[in-house]
């Protein structure tokens, strides 16, 4: 086993060529016009923050294997539970379009409400605001019929 798969097991998900880095020159080129865009902070970049990440944009886009190694340290060292560290890594999985996201979602349990809401952020992040709508509508309407589902009584 390699050095860098027993210091992050995630970097495994995201490939072992940096050829195939999903983050190649045109879709960090993309990022960093979308982030210019809006007002160079992206929604990804306030996740990161929120979980107590320094200086995002120094970390994503990964440009090679050395950055996606710390961006993906810094995800598992933040402040964040697993279940939202699981979010953001299925966040930078969706890069990829090749079901790796799914994949990863099926692997880890990731709540189909917290899986519209990262596709919803990565649609909003890419540029792709014509396939957010549906998906932040749908979203209220998960977590609106996950609790009317909920019968029975609570007792401790």
């Amino acid at each position: 086993m390699d050095s860098d798969e027993e210091e992050l097991p995630l970097l495994t998900l995201f490939g072992y060529d940096e050829n195939n880095l999903a983050f190649d020159e045109d879709v960090c080129r993309s990022i960093e016009n979308r982030r210019a865009q809006m007002s160079d902070v992206l929604i990804f970049d306030i996740l990161l923050s929120l979980g107590g990440i320094k200086v995002p944009d120094s970390l994503y886009p990964p440009r090679d294997f050395s950055t996606l190694r710390r961006l993906l340290n810094a995800i598992e060292t933040s402040t964040y539970d697993a279940m939202k560290k699981d979010g953001l890594i299925y966040f930078l999985l969706k890069w990829h379009t090749d079901g790796r996201d799914a994949k990863y979602q099926h692997s880890r349990g990731i709540p189909p409400q917290f899986v519209s809401l990262a596709d919803a952020y990565w649609y909003l992040d890419s540029g792709e605001n014509v396939a957010v709508s549906p998906i932040i509508c749908r979203a209220q309407l998960l977590i609106h019929r996950r609790v009317l589902s909920a019968r029975g009584i609570l007792a401790f």
